[in-house]
Order: C-alpha cells, then structure tokens, then sequence
C-alpha cells in the first residue's frame, strides 16, 4: 500500500491525470506555478496546442526527478497577459517526484530509483575525496599562511637587533676615558709630571704644583715659562733612537684608537698653550 502521509495537499503524482484535469476545465489559457513563481504559461487559445505544450513540459519536470510541489491555474479566454494576479478559472496541485529522487507509478506505489551498490560507493567516495581534499587544500593554506606569519615575525626581531646594534656607540674603554679627562685637565698631567718625572719637568716651571713639592730639587728662577729651554744637548744617534720610539709609539696608538684619532689627539696637543705641551711632555 502506498504511504500518502507526505502527499497530503497533493491532488496528482502523475504527467497523465494532470492532462486529465486539464482536459476537464477545457481551458487552454494555463499558467504552472512553483510557490509564487511562474514556471510556464500559454495563451494561445488553441486547445490542441495547450495539451501538446503541457503534456511535453511535464514530461520534463517528471525526468527531472524534482520533488517540487506545482500548482496549475487555468484561465478564461479573455485573459491575454497572464500573472500571479491574473483571475483564474481553475486550479489543481501536483507533484511528479518524491524527495530523493523517487517517482510514482500510475497504480500510486512509489518507485525507488537506487543505484546498484557499485555506483553508490563511488558516489559514496567521490564525495569524501572531494571532502578531503578540499581539507587539505584549507589546512595547506592556513599552514602557509602561519608559516609565513611566523617568518614575518622572524624578520621584523632581526631587524629590530640589526637596527639596535647598529644604533648604539661603543662605550669609550677606561684607558680612554683617562686620555680625556687628562687633556681636558691639564692640572693633572702638572701633578702626575712632578711625581713621575722630576728631574725633566722641573726644568719647565719657574715653581711646583701646590701639593708637589719636593725638598730635595733645586729652586728654580723666576724666568717666564715661555722662554724655557731644554738645555740637554742629544747626538744624533740618541735623535734617531727617538724617532724609532716615537714612530712605534704612534703605530700602537693608531692600531688600538685607529689614524683618525691619533691624528685629532696630535692635533690637539699641538695647539695647546706652551704651559699645557710642557706639563704633557713631563708626564709623558
């Protein structure tokens, strides 16, 4: 026995007994309707035609295999331009499938179209192949996408260290700092200059440093620093052994602190007064 519970409001399941209602009305202007939407129509006014045009176009919808639900609307004569406001003579439901694809037969039993089990795994497969590899086509991309946040990332910490590095200035070594502070206080080089080197630099002052008396040197004349000579008198051997010293001395000075500043150092010693070269001299 047919089950009907999911038919209820559904006059026909037939293409032959929609003809046979259509035949009743003997209408020829009709209009098939799915919900609001007009699917077809004729106004013809030719019966024959009417029939021919209807019966071909639920064929169709019968090999389709659709499980839409139509209505069918027939009209008067006098009805030229059928719409869904167009008043009608007649009306009839219909649907010519089942959901999933099945069709029922003219006796009202439903006809179940499976497939042979072969097609249905490969239907089956097909579309857990599709599934799968769009998976891995979204897990592809999202890896990538990750991989390339995460290079980045890497990229923008490099930069930010190179760019960190290059913007800081090596700290000055003590040695350094030293140097500096003795060029800027010429003081210290006239302190440092008694303790280490009396019997140069006492030639060079006309009084010692506050704090640096020795008892032990003779006094000095009053004669202006300016004017002050060193009386030692130096063959030319000793000349050349000082120049050795001094073009070694400048070689480890210009490897440790490079040319240019050496060269600013030596610059600066030269224009400073005669008191401050002196006092450099001693300590050195």
């Amino acid at each position: 026995m047919a089950d009907n519970r999911g038919n209820r409001g559904i006059e026909h399941q037939q293409p032959d007994t929609v003809l046979q209602a259509f035949r009743h009305w003997n209408l020829p202007n009709y209009a098939i309707y799915a919900g609001t939407d007009q699917r077809d129509c004729y106004e013809g006014d030719n019966m024959a035609e009417a029939e021919q045009n209807l019966s071909a176009w639920l064929d169709m919808i019968a090999n389709s295999g659709t499980a839409t639900v139509y209505t069918l609307r027939v009209y008067g004569n006098d009805i030229n331009n059928i719409t869904t406001k167009s008043p009608y003579k007649g009306s009839t439901t219909f649907r010519l499938s089942e959901p999933g694809g099945n069709t029922r037969n003219s006796d009202g039993s439903i006809n179940v179209n499976l497939p042979n089990i072969g097609n249905v795994n490969q239907g089956v497969n097909q579309q857990i192949l599709q599934l799968i590899e769009g998976q891995k086509q979204m897990l592809g991309t999202f890896n990538q996408q990750m991989l390339q946040a995460k290079e980045d990332k890497w990229d923008k910490i490099l930069a930010m260290l190179i760019e960190d590095r290059q913007s800081k200035v090596a700290e000055p070594s003590a040695w350094e700092k030293i140097g500096m502070l003795i060029i800027e206080k010429p003081d210290i080089i006239d302190r440092v200059g008694y303790i280490f080197r009396p019997g140069i630099y006492v030639n060079q002052h006309e009084q010692p440093i506050a704090g640096t008396e020795n008892k032990n040197l003779p006094q000095q004349n009053n004669q202006p620093m300016a004017e002050a000579t060193i009386t030692e008198e130096l063959t030319e051997e000793q000349i050349n052994v000082l120049n050795d010293r001094i073009f070694a001395a400048e070689e480890k000075l210009a490897a440790r602190f490079g040319l240019v500043a050496l060269t600013d150092m030596l610059e600066k010693v030269a224009n400073m007064s005669d008191g401050k070269i002196n006092a450099l001299k001693a300590f050195m």
